[in-house]
């Protein structure tokens, strides 16, 4: 998306066509590119809380960098054969799946909440999507 506009190729309609719900029809900036922007922002925030999350939980360096770009991209990839396994620690394997969870909801969503600074954002995009009925 942050590509296309340099093109001379519109990015909204695959903007649009990618995003899910409501979502879709909310413009984050007024330029696609400043979206793109936006969203890459919340992906290296994410991938930062992640790293250092892991770091605390007992990871070097590398192997804490390497796993957070996996969990947040979900992508289940490791830098070990027997993966998480290797560690043997719970913490590390709650880091992991809370990271997943997180990484499993739309970018957007996630930026509007903190843009907005209310985590009841997440809560209000599902009701708008017409999940009221706790089955999606």
């Amino acid at each position: 998306m942050a590509v296309l506009p340099l093109l001379g190729i519109g990015g909204m309609q695959m903007y649009r066509a990618d995003a899910p719900g409501p979502i879709k029809d909310a413009k984050l900036a007024p330029r696609i590119m400043h979206t793109a922007r936006l969203l890459w922002f919340v992906y290296a925030g994410l991938t930062a809380v992640c790293t250092l999350a892991l770091r605390a939980a007992g990871m070097n360096w590398f192997d804490a960098l390497c796993h957070a770009f996996s969990v947040l991209s979900l992508g289940a990839f490791s830098t070990h054969d027997a993966s998480i396994g290797y560690y043997h620690s719970p913490l590390i394997e709650t880091v992991l799946a809370v990271f997943m969870v997180i990484a499993a909801v739309n970018f957007t969503t996630h930026f509007l909440a903190l843009r907005k600074g209310e985590p009841g954002t997440y809560a209000a995009i599902r009701r708008r999507a017409g999940c009221c009925s706790g089955s999606c």
